[in-house]
């Protein structure tokens, strides 16, 4: 039995794999912004962390991929992860939806946004 079928009695009937795909990135965007903004990190842990953060998402069972880019300068040194540090790209499965959003910092509007970029 997949993880849909077992969780599946939890939603309403009219909730769409489309919808749950939706709420289910919505989630994993959140869940990488309010664990690691602020992770300490220098020169010699940055493939570490981005390591960390790939893999902690990728634990959630509708997550089927997980790009991250960990923006600093090379001799940057020792600092905290900032919403500006951070592209995220995140892609989930749910039954036939396959749904891929994003994080980044918008220095157009100066704010850490997750969007959904599409939904197949």
């Amino acid at each position: 039995m997949s993880f849909e079928e077992k969780t599946s009695v939890f939603f309403d009937d009219d909730v769409s794999d489309r919808e749950r795909g939706c709420f289910e990135l919505g989630v994993s965007l959140g869940a990488v912004f309010h664990q690691f903004v602020g992770t300490p990190v220098g020169d010699n842990s940055v493939e570490d962390v981005k390591s960390a953060i790939e893999k902690s998402i990728k634990e959630q069972p509708s997550v089927k991929q997980v790009d991250v880019e960990i923006k600093r300068e090379e001799g940057e040194g020792y600092s905290a992860l900032k919403p500006e540090d951070l592209e995220i790209k995140v892609v989930v499965e749910c039954g036939d939806a396959v749904v891929t959003g994003k994080l980044a910092y918008l220095e157009k509007i100066d704010y850490p946004l997750m969007w959904i970029v599409n939904i197949d």
